[in-house]
C-alpha cells in the first residue's frame, strides 16, 4: 500500500494567492530591462561593448541586506510604483515575510523609473545604426557604457546625476550604495556582478577586455557590517549631504581627476616603482640612493613594457626609411647630433628633404589654403619668440646661480653670481661674483641663520683666489665633521670686490649689498645677527661699511686696518680689533690709538695685538673658536 501526501488546505491557498499575486504583477508593470540573466553572459555582452570603444563606465551596486527591515523598505518602493490600491493591500498581506521568488520580480518594479532613465540614456546616445552609450541592469547592479565622442560625453555626467536623485527618491540609505566611475582605457578596473574587466594588450599590441570571477568584494560586506554596527545612525548618512556638495566643486573634481589619471598608472604590482620613485625623490632627494635604486627598479620590472616602447620606435623610424627619397629624413637627427644645430650640414640635409620629397611643399601648401587663420597666428608667435629670443636668452645669461667650486674644498661652499634685482628685465647689469659658506648641517633647518661678511685683501680679489686665505681658509681647514673646531654655526658671505679697495660711496660697495640683501633672502639668514670681518683692505672695508651702513651690523671685526673710522658714527658697534705687532704696512701706533679713542667715546671695544706678527695674521684671527662665541653673542640693537 502506497503512502499519499496528505494535502494542507492552508498551503495550498496561500500558493494559489502567491502565484494570482505573482501574475497581477506580472500584468500591472513590464520591466524595460531584463532582472535576472545569466552573469556570464551579461559580462560578454559588457566586454563586447568595451572593445567597440565604450570604455567611460559608470557602474552601481545597490548593497541593501534583505532581512525582514529591508524586506519591508521593498514593498515600500513596490507599493510607490503601483497605482492599485487593492493590488496593493493584497502585496502587503500576501507577503508577509521575505519570499526569495519574488525578489527579482520586486526589484523589477521598484526600479521601473531607473530603467526608463537608462532606456533614455541610451536612445540620446544613438545615432543612426551605431550606438554611443550602452545601459542595463541586472538586479541590485546597473552599468551605463559610454564612448569617448565629445558630442555625446555630457550623457555619461546627466546619467549619473539622474540616477543619484531618483535613489535619493526611492529613499536608499547613502551607505549602501557602491558607484565605479572610471576609464578602463586608463588601466582602471571594473567589478560587475562579482567579475573583473580590464583592458589588456596582447603580444600583437592589439587591446582586448579580459574578464576574470574573482570573490565577492569585502567592501560590500564591510557596508552591510557598518550597517548593523550602526543602524539608521550611520554618520556617513549625515554627513552625505556635505560630501554631495564638495563633488560638485570644481576643485574638487580636479582633484578628483588628477587622483584617478595618477592612480591608473598603479595597475599591478610592477607597476609600484613607478608610483614610489617621485615620492622618494621628494623625501630623499632625486640624487639619493633610494630614488636612483628604485628608478633603476622600473626597467627591470616592467622590462615587457620597454621592449614594447623600443619595437614601437623601431618600427616608426623604420617606416619613414621606405624609399630612397626619404634617406634625408632618416640622415637629419643623425646630423644635428654629430655636428650641432648651429652646423650647415643638418640644414642642407634638410634642404634635400624637401628637393627629394617636393610632394610634402605641395601638401603643405594646401594645408595652408585650408587654415589660414591658424598660418596667421603660429607666424606671429614664431616672429613674436624670434623677436624676444635675445632678450630670453640675456635674461637666463644674467640670472643669479649659486654653484659648487670644481676645487677639492669641503662640502658647503659655493661660488655666485649675481645682477642686481632687475635681472628678469634683461637689463645689463654688471655681475657681482662672490663666495658663500652654508654649513652642510643646516640642510633641513628652517633657521633663520646667524651670517658672517668677510671681505678679502687686495690679493683675494679674483674668484680664483677667494677662497685662499683668511675667514675661508679657516673654515676649510678647521671646521667641518672630524676637524679640530666641529661644525662651524654661521652662513659665510664672501662678496668679490674687482677694485680690491671697498670704498664706501662706490658702485661695486653698493652692489656687494644688494647681492648681500639677495643672500639674506634666500639663505633664511636673521637679520638682526650679521656680522663684518675682513683683513688688511678688506679690513679697512670693515670701517668703510660700518661707517656707511651703520644699522646693517651686530658687530664688526677688522683686522689689520689701514684707516680709522669716524668714531661717533661706529661706536654703538660692538667691535674686536685684531693687529700685529710687527706689521710695517699698517702701523700698529694708529690702532692703538683708535681703540683708545672708542674707549674714551664708550664704545663696546676689545683689541687683540699679535706680539712677533706682521701684516699677515688671518690664520690666528679665525682659527680660534673664542672670535666665534664672541659673535654669537652678540645681536643687533
Amino acid at each position: 500500500m502506497t503512502n499519499q501526501p496528505l494535502h494542507d488546505p492552508q498551503t495550498e491557498e496561500s500558493h494559489g494567492r502567491q502565484d494570482t499575486l505573482q501574475r497581477l504583477l506580472e500584468s500591472a508593470v513590464s520591466p524595460a530591462l531584463p532582472s535576472d540573466p545569466d552573469p556570464e553572459k551579461t559580462i560578454q555582452w559588457v566586454a563586447g561593448n568595451i572593445d567597440k570603444g565604450l570604455c567611460r563606465i559608470y557602474a552601481v551596486h545597490i548593497n541593501e541586506c534583505l532581512d525582514e527591515e529591508g524586506y519591508k523598505r521593498l514593498l515600500e518602493r513596490v507599493s510607490q510604483r503601483i497605482d492599485d490600491p487593492q493590488l496593493t493591500k493584497s502585496l502587503k498581506e500576501t507577503l508577509t515575510a521575505p519570499e526569495q521568488e519574488f525578489v527579482p520580480l520586486l526589484t523589477d518594479i521598484a526600479f521601473e523609473s531607473i530603467d526608463q532613465i537608462l532606456q533614455q540614456a541610451k536612445a540620446l546616445g544613438r545615432e543612426e545604426n551605431f550606438l554611443h552609450v550602452q545601459c542595463t541592469r541586472v538586479g541590485n547592479e546597473l552599468i551605463v557604457l559610454a564612448d569617448r565622442d565629445p558630442r555625446y560625453e555630457w550623457i555619461l555626467p546627466a546619467v549619473q546625476k539622474r540616477l543619484r536623485e531618483e535613489l535619493s527618491d526611492l529613499h536608499y540609505d547613502p551607505a549602501a550604495i557602491e558607484s565605479q566611475s572610471l576609464d578602463l582605457s586608463l588601466g582602471h578596473r571594473l567589478r560587475f556582478l562579482d567579475y573583473e574587466l580590464r583592458i589588456v594588450r596582447d603580444r600583437h599590441g592589439e587591446e582586448r577586455t579580459r574578464y576574470r570571477l574573482v570573490e565577492k568584494s569585502k567592501r560590500r560586506y564591510a557596508r552591510k557590517a557598518r550597517s548593523r554596527l550602526f543602524g539608521r545612525y550611520d554618520p556617513l548618512r549625515f554627513l552625505q549631504p556635505a560630501l554631495n556638495w564638495i563633488a560638485k566643486k570644481r576643485s574638487w573634481q580636479t582633484v578628483e581627476r588628477t587622483y584617478r589619471k595618477a592612480n591608473a598608472i598603479q595597475v599591478g604590482w610592477r607597476h609600484l616603482p613607478i608610483t614610489l620613485l617621485p615620492i622618494l625623490m621628494l623625501l630623499f632627494g632625486w640624487l639619493s640612493p633610494v630614488a636612483l635604486l628604485c628608478l633603476a627598479a622600473i626597467p627591470v620590472c616592467n622590462w615587457r613594457w620597454m621592449v614594447d616602447v623600443l619595437l614601437t620606435a623601431y618600427e616608426k623610424a623604420n617606416s619613414i626609411q621606405a624609399r630612397w627619397h626619404h634617406l634625408p629624413v632618416t640622415l637629419f637627427p643623425v646630423l644635428m647630433f654629430l655636428f650641432g644645430w648651429r652646423s650647415l650640414v643638418p640644414w642642407l640635409d634638410l634642404t634635400v628633404i624637401f628637393l627629394c620629397n617636393w610632394h610634402w611643399s605641395l601638401g603643405i601648401v594646401r594645408w595652408a589654403g585650408r587654415h589660414k587663420m591658424d598660418v596667421v597666428v603660429g607666424t606671429c608667435a614664431v616672429a613674436a619668440l624670434i623677436a624676444v629670443s635675445p632678450l630670453l636668452r640675456e635674461i637666463y645669461a644674467n640670472r643669479p646661480r649659486e654653484t659648487v667650486p670644481s676645487s677639492s674644498l669641503p662640502p658647503g661652499f659655493y661660488r655666485g653670481e649675481y645682477h642686481g634685482p632687475s635681472w628678469w628685465n634683461g637689463e645689463s647689469v654688471p655681475a657681482t661674483y662672490y663666495g658663500l659658506y652654508v654649513p652642510p648641517h643646516f640642510q633641513g633647518q628652517k633657521g633663520p641663520f646667524p651670517l658672517i661678511v668677510y671681505l678679502h685683501g687686495y690679493g683675494e680679489r679674483t674668484k680664483s683666489r677667494i677662497f685662499k686665505a683668511g675667514l675661508p681658509a679657516a673654515i676649510a681647514n678647521r671646521f667641518g665633521t672630524n676637524k679640530p673646531n666641529g661644525h662651524f654655526q654661521f652662513v659665510a658671505f664672501f662678496p668679490i670686490d674687482p677694485t680690491g679697495h671697498f670704498q664706501a660711496d662706490s658702485a661695486e660697495v653698493e652692489r656687494i649689498m644688494m647681492a648681500l640683501d639677495y643672500v639674506i633672502g634666500r639663505h633664511r639668514i636673521d637679520p638682526s645677527r650679521v656680522y663684518l670681518t675682513g683683513t688688511s683692505a678688506g679690513g679697512s672695508g670693515v670701517w668703510e661699511l660700518a661707517q656707511a651702513y651703520p644699522d646693517r651690523w651686530a658687530a664688526v671685526v677688522p683686522v689689520c686696518s689701514f684707516i680709522s673710522p669716524d668714531v661717533e658714527k661706529v661706536r654703538h658697534l660692538p667691535a674686536w680689533i685684531f693687529h700685529g705687532a710687527q706689521d710695517k704696512l699698517a702701523p700698529v701706533e694708529r690702532e692703538r690709538y683708535l681703540v683708545q679713542q672708542l674707549k674714551e667715546a664708550g664704545a663696546e671695544v676689545r683689541y687683540t695685538e699679535l706680539p712677533k706678527k706682521g701684516h699677515i695674521i688671518g690664520a690666528e684671527t679665525y682659527n680660534p673658536k673664542e672670535l666665534y662665541k664672541w659673535l654669537a653673542s652678540k645681536r643687533k640693537r
